[in-house]
C-alpha cells in the first residue's frame, strides 16, 4: 500500500483487511511523508493487526509511482497485491484472487472488477470494467493498480519503472498484456471510492452514466494526437523493456510469446501512423480515406467502427 495524507478514508481500507476471509500474510506500507495523521492511524493499526505490518516513512516526497514502486520492493509474498489507500475490498477479495492464480499458473497478473462509488461508499451502479466495455474497448483494457494482484516473479521484469509519468499500474498493464499474462476476474471485487482528491481521472471512473454525446464530445471531437504519441513511446519502453531482459523471459517461460507481440507492436506503430496521417486530411475529404483504411482492416487493433467515426468527426 502507498499512502499520502490519507486520514480521511484510510482507516475504512484498513478495516476491510482485517475483515478478510484469507487475511493477508504481511501489510507493507510506504508513506510519502504524509502531514496529517497518516502515519498515527497506520501505526495505531500495525500495533494490534493479526497479521505483520511493516510501515515506512519516505524523508522526502517519492511522488506516486516511485512510492508504490519503493513498496512493491519490499514485499516477501509470492503473491502481491496493490492496495490505494481510500477503497474497501470486498471480504472474499484476498481469497479469490489468490485461488485465481494457484489454479491458473500461466497467470503472472490478475485484476478484479471494481463497484465505482462515490466519496460516502455508495455505490453507483456501476462498475469499472462496464464502464469500459460501454466505451468499445477491449475487456483487457481493464487497468487498475489498485485491484490488482501479481506473483512475485514478475516484478523482475517491471521494476523499475522507466517513466514515472506512465504510472506504475499502465507500466504493470503493458508489460502483462503484451506478453499474454494478465487475466481478468469479471466479479466485482472491491469498492471503488471517487472523491476530489483522486489521482486518476477517467471518465470511465465516472459514476453517473455518461449519455452518446458526452462519448462524442470526450473521445470523438478532440484530437488523439497526444494520446497516440504516449502510446508509441509506451511501446518502445516495453520493446526495450523485453529485449533488455532476456534470462528473465526465458525464467518466466514466455520466450514464445516475444516474437508475436513484436509483431503486434510494428502493426500497431504502423497503424498509429497511418491515423495520425488520415486525421491531417480536411473532415470534408478525410472520409474517403478512413473508409479505406477500414477496408484494409487497419482498425481491427482499435475499437472498429466506433474507432471510424472518431477519425471522420475528429478536427
Amino acid at each position: 500500500m502507498a499512502t499520502f495524507n490519507g486520514e480521511k478514508y484510510l482507516k475504512d481500507q484498513l478495516q476491510s483487511f482485517i475483515n478478510q476471509t484469507r487475511p493477508p500474510d504481511e501489510l507493507v506500507v510506504c508513506d510519502d511523508h504524509s502531514s496529517d495523521k497518516t502515519i498515527d492511524i497506520l501505526r495505531d493499526f500495525a500495533a494490534t493487526a493479526p497479521f505483520s505490518v511493516k510501515v515506512v516513512c519516505n524523508e522526502l516526497n517519492l511522488g506516486y509511482t516511485k512510492n508504490f514502486e519503493k513498496a512493491l520492493s519490499l514485499c516477501t509474498g509470492d503473491f502481491i497485491f496493490l492496495s490505494d489507500q481510500d477503497d474497501v475490498w470486498f471480504p472474499e477479495k484476498i481469497s479469490s484472487q489468490t485461488c485465481y492464480l494457484q489454479e491458473h499458473p500461466e497467470c503472472l497478473v490478475v485484476v478484479c472488477d471494481m463497484q465505482i462509488c462515490d466519496r460516502h461508499m455508495m455505490p453507483s451502479g456501476k462498475t469499472l470494467l462496464g464502464s469500459i466495455l460501454d466505451l468499445g474497448e477491449k475487456k483487457t483494457t481493464l487497468i487498475a493498480g489498485c485491484a490488482t494482484a501479481l506473483r512475485r516473479q514478475f516484478l523482475d521484469l517491471f521494476q523499475p519503472v522507466p517513466d514515472p509519468q506512465m504510472g506504475h499500474d499502465n507500466w504493470i498493464g503493458w508489460l502483462s498484456n503484451t506478453l499474454e499474462v494478465k487475466h481478468i476476474i469479471e466479479q466485482p471485487l472491491q469498492l471503488y471510492r471517487r472523491h476530489d482528491k483522486n489521482t486518476s481521472d477517467s471518465i470511465v471512473t465516472r459514476q453517473s452514466r455518461i449519455p452518446t454525446l458526452g462519448l462524442a464530445l470526450t473521445y470523438g471531437l478532440r484530437s488523439s494526437l497526444d494520446g497516440w504519441v504516449i502510446d508509441m513511446s509506451n511501446i518502445q519502453n516495453t520493446r526495450n523493456r523485453i529485449s533488455e531482459r532476456p534470462e528473465v523471459i526465458k525464467a518466466l517461460g514466455l520466450g514464445h510469446h516475444v516474437p508475436p507481440a513484436f509483431a503486434r507492436f510494428d502493426k500497431r506503430t504502423k497503424n498509429l501512423e497511418d491515423r495520425m496521417v488520415l486525421v491531417s486530411h480536411p473532415r470534408i475529404t478525410r472520409w474517403a480515406f478512413v473508409i479505406l483504411f477500414w477496408m484494409k482492416g487497419g482498425y481491427q487493433h482499435f475499437a472498429g467502427w466506433k474507432s471510424v467515426l472518431k477519425d471522420i468527426v475528429r478536427p
